[in-house]
């Protein structure tokens, strides 16, 4: 183990450090603010976000944007598509957090994309190549899911929480690779 240099072994001001700090920047000042607030579950939900760095700030248009998929019909997920790849740039926003926000938005045309459901519904894992943000890759599941379903005759709403449960209960644990 190489050798670590403790903040014990600093000579000069600690201070100057912070003044690189940029952890959560849009969320930091907020969470600071709080000293006199009652916590309400919505406080501790972020805490626990900005914990977990999996804060998400999505700007006002893009959430509005984002309110506009409820009126999407089944079979209408590609109309969607350029706002999921505006969704993925967004930091923080990965191509499965995407499908959540939209699945919780209008979960008749729009479900989860997740390595539990997408390896049983193709009976492979889920792996994007490099600097794939998961764009097609997703409508492509969406298309896969309607077959499914109707093959099956399963909604297409719990179609995400069924082969979730699925694979829970029929297969091993997802791996860490």
């Amino acid at each position: 183990m190489p050798d670590l240099t403790t903040a014990w072994d600093h000579d000069g001001d600690l201070s100057e450090f912070l003044s690189t700090y940029s952890y959560q920047p849009n969320l930091t000042p907020k969470l600071d603010s709080l000293s006199q607030e009652a916590f309400t579950q919505e406080v501790i939900n972020e805490i626990a976000l900005w914990k977990t760095d999996r804060y998400v700030g999505l700007q006002s248009a893009l959430l509005q944007e984002l309110d506009t998929v409820k009126s999407l019909r089944p079979g209408e997920h590609r109309k969607a598509e350029g706002l999921i790849s505006r969704l993925v740039e967004v930091d923080g926003v990965q191509i499965a957090m995407a499908s959540t926000f939209l699945r919780f938005r209008n979960k008749a045309v729009f479900q989860i994309i997740d390595k539990r459901a997408y390896r049983v519904l193709y009976g492979q894992p889920f792996k994007l190549k490099y600097n794939d943000p998961g764009v097609g890759t997703y409508l492509a599941y969406i298309e896969k899911l309607i077959e499914f379903c109707r093959e099956k005759s399963l909604r297409c709403e719990d179609a995400d929480r069924v082969l979730y449960e699925f694979d829970k209960r029929k297969n091993h644990a997802i791996s860490i690779n």
